[in-house]
C-alpha cells in the first residue's frame, strides 16, 4: 500500500479507472482505450513531474511530508 501511495493522485484515479473499466471491454477495444488514456496521461504535468523527480532524485511534488524512499 505504502507503494501505491507514492503515485500521483490523477495516476491512482486512472488506476482505478482501468480497472474498473477494461475488464468489460473487448480486447481488441481494451488495447485501443488504454492507449489513447495512457498517452493522455504521459502528456500530463503530473507525469512530467514524476519523470522529473525520478531523474534528479527527488521527492514529488505531491510526496506528504514524512514519506520515505524506503517505503
Amino acid at each position: 500500500v505504502s507503494d501505491i501511495r507514492k503515485g500521483g493522485p490523477n495516476a491512482l484515479a486512472a488506476a482505478k479507472q482501468l480497472f474498473v473499466k477494461v475488464p468489460a471491454m473487448s480486447p481488441g477495444d481494451a488495447m485501443d482505450w488504454t492507449a489513447e488514456f495512457s498517452a493522455g496521461l504521459f502528456a500530463g504535468e503530473e507525469a512530467a513531474e514524476g519523470m522529473a523527480a525520478f531523474l534528479e532524485k527527488r521527492k514529488p511534488s505531491w510526496a506528504e511530508p514524512g514519506d520515505s524512499e524506503e517505503d
